[in-house]
């Protein structure tokens, strides 16, 4: 067998292993969405999966979690996330309605229904998302938040842009944006504002 032939079947063998190993899945037999997951936290008798998704609401862009049950890593901007994802801050998204900064641990109970705890406070966190499901183009959405609901988003906004560094770059620039339009559509509807 001369070089070139040599070469054809090294790459056919090679094409044959990859196509049969990710091929021939019986329906009903696809490895779990989250098989391959970051697991979320847990001391013992761990919930897995979707199982976590009762109460967590999963899949929106605040949740500790993906729709799949998957944890969502923290992260510090973008290049800390996966390919297709992006970091966000939950200030971004949730604003007006702040959210525990830690989560614990998600364990099975007795009846074998998934509970996560949390921590206490009322803050807010950055995790990486999936660019697709959550784009940028939803980040700092308040044009239709009444003035309550405008002057929440400041409190929780400035406390997120606090604490962050003034080198933080991109994140810091993001928050500091989105407080400027809160206090632009504040001053547009005569809304009275919890200034700071």
């Amino acid at each position: 067998m001369d070089g070139s032939h040599l070469k054809l079947s090294v790459l056919l063998a090679t094409v044959l292993t990859a196509c049969s190993s990710s091929a021939g899945t019986e329906p009903g037999n696809e490895p779990s969405p989250s098989s391959s997951c970051r697991p979320a936290p847990a001391e013992s008798g761990a919930c897995s999966g979707r199982e976590v998704c009762g109460s967590m609401s999963c899949g929106r862009p605040e949740s500790y979690f993906d729709a799949n049950g998957c944890w969502r890593p923290p992260c510090q901007g973008d290049f800390d996330c996966a390919g297709g994802e992006r970091c966000l801050h939950t200030a971004l998204s949730v604003g007006y309605q702040c959210t525990p900064s830690v989560l614990e641990s998600c364990n099975k109970a007795e009846t074998g229904e998934c509970g996560c705890s949390v921590s206490s406070d009322c803050g807010t966190r950055t995790h990486c998302v999936s660019a697709v499901e959550v784009p940028r183009e939803g980040d700092c959405a308040f044009e239709t938040s009444s003035c309550i609901e405008l002057n929440s988003a400041l409190d929780v906004l400035s406390l997120a842009s606090d604490g962050l560094s003034r080198n933080a770059g991109p994140m810091r620039q993001a928050l500091d944006a989105c407080l400027q339009s809160v206090r632009n559509l504040l001053a547009a509807r005569s809304c009275t504002s919890n200034a700071r």
